[in-house]
């Protein structure tokens, strides 16, 4: 996964397991400088890449907003 991380501090979403009871989940979150950092609802998480603990299984870019103003949407 290290080969194809997302830029710094930019949104994403995130599936995140524990490694101790193997339940995984999708947060909302971003890439850190060898970290990473998601909300679980009502605190913010980070997970070092050394977590023992939890690993980041997958990540997938937010895609950009529609812009109904945009030149291209124009018909």
């Amino acid at each position: 996964m290290r080969d194809s991380l997302p830029k710094l501090f930019t949104e994403v979403l995130i599936t995140v397991r524990n490694r101790c009871t193997d339940f995984s989940n999708t947060y909302y979150g971003q890439r850190g400088n060898n970290y990473w950092q998601f909300w679980d609802y009502s605190k913010v998480l980070e997970i070092t890449d050394e977590d023992e603990n939890y690993e980041v299984l997958a990540w997938m870019s937010l895609p950009q907003p529609f812009n109904e103003r945009s030149k291209n949407n124009e018909d």
